[in-house]
């Protein structure tokens, strides 16, 4: 059923990756005594995580970045 809303665009190390990168983002939120610079690290980790969670980034897909292309461009 998700897959005809969206198609995965990273791959599964890269998904890992986002989401540790994320819990990354909110520890290092306490250790900033800025409300601003908690705000900004909270929700860029956040959406790290569900971007990892999910498997698709709108930013990759605003570039055209698939993993069928990705599978293609290693096979030649």
């Amino acid at each position: 059923m998700w897959r005809a809303v969206y198609r995965k665009n990273i791959r599964q190390w890269e998904q890992w990756s986002r989401v540790v990168a994320g819990l990354a983002m909110i520890v290092a939120a306490v250790a900033v005594s800025a409300w601003v610079g908690r705000a900004v690290l909270v929700g860029g980790g956040v959406a790290m995580i569900v971007t990892g969670f999910l498997g698709w980034c709108p930013a990759c897909a605003m570039f055209g970045r698939t993993l069928e292309r990705e599978r293609g461009r290693a096979a030649a």
